[in-house]
């Protein structure tokens, strides 16, 4: 019945059950010597046989209490302080070599008592050394840990978002589609100035073409032989004049065909920096966004972790200053145990526990990113400006053996920039025989219109 009694304790009466096993060690009984004579009697033992049930279950209850009082080390350190200081103070026995108990002078004590409460107590001593301890000082290395992951994760943003393959990509295309389209328009602008020079050659020629004579005077065989050396000259000049035009016109097709490629390498070039413009844009976002994203992470982790090193550091204390308590009962003598019970004090050095607050690194240079974006924003139009240059060349030759007409071909050239001014140019060359005078009618009257442009 009293077993039974003992087994239904409610928890409330933990400080009760934790102390039996110091009160069964330290009960007195009216004998001498090492240990109690207990009768050999049937109720002797019994007798014996109770007490020893008493202290396993006082052991047993001990160490429950112990390990669990409310699961935090400070209330585990109260019950220990108290439960060693009354073992010292009732005069506990020290174990022997064998870890066997022994009696101090003058006092009697139940020697399977005192053993069971020194085993709770070890107990516990074993698991702070192996366990406790051991959880204090993973955790604070975890803690390090994490708070250096994340202050990594915020150094990453730089490798994760800036100078993706993306915009390397495009900036390579922009690149090349670049170099293709200035070595086009260069070409192109060679190509009009050969055009422009071969039609400049065809007007210098036929503004300097003479085909007029003064007859006045002359008599009609005189006349009629200068008409066929002028009819002559003319078709002479006529032979030139069909060279040059054909040069003229060679150097317009040329230059039509090459603008026409140019004006899809320039559009391929302006899509491209459109593109590295837009991904540059991405860029830059995205890494500010991870930047405070992982700055905040970064502080609410500091507080964290903070907070749980401070727990870490009281855990710490009470573990060591229970250790203390415990280690008093290894001692030989009272006045040692005594002495001890002085120094387990709660002023127990935890710098080695101290956490450092990580920081924060420093913004990426961008520098390199935004030039190569300024860059790009230059061929990337964001209006439409029109540049048109028109040349006509138009040409009409007659005389009485031959009549050609050439007429050089339009040209409209359409460029897109950043800017919004529109440059029209036109450039309109009409050659023209010079008219005769007055005095040449008899070359007007018999060349007809030869000289009519």
């Amino acid at each position: 019945l009293y077993l039974s009694y003992l087994y239904t304790v409610p928890p409330a009466m933990g400080r009760f059950i934790l102390l039996l096993a110091v009160q069964a060690a330290c009960a007195s009984a009216a004998c001498d010597g090492n240990a109690c004579a207990m009768p050999a009697t049937g109720a002797g033992l019994l007798q014996k046989s109770t007490r020893r049930a008493e202290d396993a279950l006082s052991a047993n209850s001990l160490h429950v209490a112990l390990v669990n009082a409310n699961k935090e080390p400070n209330s585990q350190l109260s019950l220990v302080k108290e439960a060693v200081e009354q073992l010292v103070s009732a005069g506990q026995p020290q174990p022997d070599v064998d870890n066997a108990w022994k009696v101090r002078a003058g006092k009697s004590i139940h020697e399977d008592g005192a053993n069971a409460a020194w085993q709770a107590l070890k107990k516990l001593h074993d698991e702070i050394e192996l366990t406790s301890l051991k959880k204090v000082w993973a955790d604070h290395e975890a803690a390090k840990a994490n708070l250096e992951n994340v202050r990594q994760l915020v150094e990453d943003c730089e490798s994760k978002h800036l100078f993706g393959a993306t915009s390397q990509t495009l900036q390579s295309q922009m690149i090349e589609w670049g170099k293709k389209k200035d070595e086009c328009i260069a070409k192109v602008n060679d190509l009009l100035v050969q055009s422009t020079t071969a039609s400049d050659a065809l007007r210098d020629f036929l503004d300097g073409a003479q085909i007029c004579h003064d007859f006045k005077g002359m008599t009609e065989d005189a006349a009629k032989k200068a008409f066929e050396d002028l009819v002559a000259s003319a078709q002479v000049k006529e032979k030139q004049f069909l060279d040059l035009a054909a040069t003229s016109a060679t150097a317009t097709e040329d230059y039509n065909s090459e603008d026409m490629g140019c004006k899809n390498t320039t559009s391929d070039f302006q899509i491209v920096s459109c593109e590295l413009v837009i991904a540059i844009d991405y860029e830059l976002n995205d890494y500010q966004k991870c930047r405070a994203a992982g700055e905040e992470l970064l502080l609410t982790t500091w507080a964290d972790e903070s907070s749980r090193a401070e727990t870490r550091k009281t855990d710490y204390v009470a573990y060591v200053v229970i250790q203390c308590y415990i280690n008093v009962l290894n001692l030989t003598s009272a006045a040692q145990q005594q002495e001890q019970l002085g120094n387990c004090s709660e002023d127990v050095p935890t710098n080695d526990l101290d956490l450092v607050q990580p920081t924060t690194p420093g913004q990426a240079d961008t520098t390199q990113l935004i030039n190569t974006q300024n860059d790009a924003q230059t061929g990337c139009p964001t209006t439409t400006t029109t540049t048109t240059t028109t040349t006509t060349t138009t040409t009409t030759t007659t005389t009485t053996t031959t009549t050609t007409t050439t007429t050089s071909a339009t040209t409209t050239t359409t460029t897109t920039t950043t800017t919004t001014t529109t440059t029209t140019t036109t450039t309109t060359t009409t050659a023209a025989l010079p008219a005769c005078s007055d005095g040449d009618v008899m070359l007007a009257d018999t060349a007809g219109t030869m000289a009519t442009t």
